[in-house]
């Protein structure tokens, strides 16, 4: 865990006018910033579980955009002691593959997604659980490729992307743990993301 920093009367003129040009300097600093501050769209989170609250954000855009844009997961601790996040596990690859995406389409479907990414399957051998250990105000984040969430499809009967090209959809994220025998000190309960819209870009 990160842990939690006076000179005499003759100088007083000095510290004076010295700390007005900082004082200026700060104001100038502020006024300049306001336009990008401005138009900045502020981060919205979810509504906070047990200390912990998530969050998703659109990855800045690219040209030509990404046919599956990329998004980013935010976890902050909320609370006044210090957490053990458990986001999943695996033998290869250390993924988040314990938080479940849930995909809403315009008329208001929504779609529960099936990780099928590295060690969906499970492992043959042995395994490393992935935990996340979050101070006080702590964030942190996490990036997620949507193209490792699927739909079984009821007509190919095969796993599919649940999105088509040149749709808007809001996707959801949410993390569950409940208490474990095997692995003591993490946190438990159950935390959803906001709503992020995201639109797949039509094909060439």
């Amino acid at each position: 865990m990160p842990p939690f920093i006076s000179a005499g009367a003759a100088m007083t003129s000095v510290k004076t006018e010295s700390a007005a040009i900082l004082l200026a300097l700060a104001v100038l600093s502020v006024v300049c910033s306001l336009p990008a501050q401005t138009n900045q769209k502020a981060q919205a989170w979810g509504t906070p579980a047990n200390g912990l609250e998530m969050s998703l954000s659109l990855d800045p855009a690219t040209a030509p955009p990404p046919a599956i844009p990329a998004i980013t997961l935010h976890f902050r601790n909320v609370g006044s002691a210090s957490l053990n996040v458990l986001l999943g596990g695996g033998c290869t690859v250390l993924y988040p593959n314990s938080v479940v995406l849930s995909l809403t389409d315009s008329s208001g479907n929504a779609t529960r997604l099936t990780y099928l990414g590295p060690d969906a399957a499970g492992c043959a051998g042995a395994s490393v659980v992935f935990i996340v250990p979050l101070s006080p105000n702590e964030e942190h984040s996490i990036p997620l490729k949507l193209d490792y969430y699927k739909i079984l499809s009821d007509i190919t009967h095969r796993y599919e992307y649940a999105w088509k090209p040149g749709s808007t959809y809001s996707v959801q994220a949410e993390l569950e743990t409940k208490p474990e025998e095997t692995i003591k000190n993490v946190w438990n309960g159950l935390v959803k993301s906001d709503k992020l819209e995201i639109h797949f870009p039509s094909g060439n």
